[in-house]
């Protein structure tokens, strides 16, 4: 078997005489994830952490001797306080999302598709096999929350495995994989497709919308 790029984190998770035949990550970096749940209280943050600096701005002006309004007042130490913890969960949030995707890899075999998270002990390994995917698409024409080009996998039962896992536990126990952060999404849909019809599975009847 030839070996593929960086793909030292799935290879030991491979069954006896399984092929390895595409490898990817997740997108590495900094990224804001405006599909988050908490984006509406990270907005509302957003807008009273500007109203803070404004009155920063202006008292810390008044203390310097420039004329800066009428009786200009130091924010309260409630509202320091608010800002500052919700700016801190916002850098948690960017921080472990982050670390997520850092450690996020994907795999398609002959037989599966795999999802490895690294960064947590034991690593989480979940292999949904060819069978059990009911159909794959992108959601260019879809209404899932996600963006257009993300990878929509429909399985044909929940598995409480899966659901339990790390790597894909936030997916909330449902039918619907959204994968939203490969590097590759196009290949990684041609592979799956590839495999499952080489295979003889029921992937020569998935719905294929691009």
């Amino acid at each position: 078997m030839a070996v593929l790029p960086y793909d030292t984190a799935i290879q030991k998770h491979l069954c006896p005489g399984e092929e390895l035949r595409w490898v990817g990550r997740a997108r590495q970096g900094w990224r804001y994830r405006w599909s988050n749940r908490l984006v509406i209280v990270q907005t509302a943050a957003a807008v009273l952490s500007l109203v803070w600096l404004f009155r920063f701005a202006i008292w810390s002006m008044s203390e310097l001797g420039f004329n800066a309004g009428p009786m200009p007042t130091h924010p309260s130490l409630r509202s320091s306080i608010l800002v500052f913890a919700l700016g801190a969960i916002t850098t948690w949030q960017l921080l472990a999302e982050r670390r997520r995707r850092a450690g996020t890899w994907y795999a398609v075999t002959d037989r599966r598709v795999l999802f490895v998270l690294t960064t947590v002990y034991p690593q989480s390994v979940i292999g949904v096999e060819f069978d059990e995917i009911a159909g794959v698409s992108t959601n260019a024409a879809l209404d899932a929350p996600a963006p257009a080009k993300a990878i929509i996998l429909q399985l044909k039962h929940v598995d409480p495995y899966l659901c339990a896992s790390r790597v894909l536990g936030y997916q909330m126990g449902t039918t619907t994989i959204i994968l939203e952060d490969i590097e590759d999404a196009q290949e990684f849909y041609k592979q799956i497709m590839r495999r499952g019809r080489l295979d003889g599975s029921s992937a020569e009847n998935w719905p294929a919308i691009i």
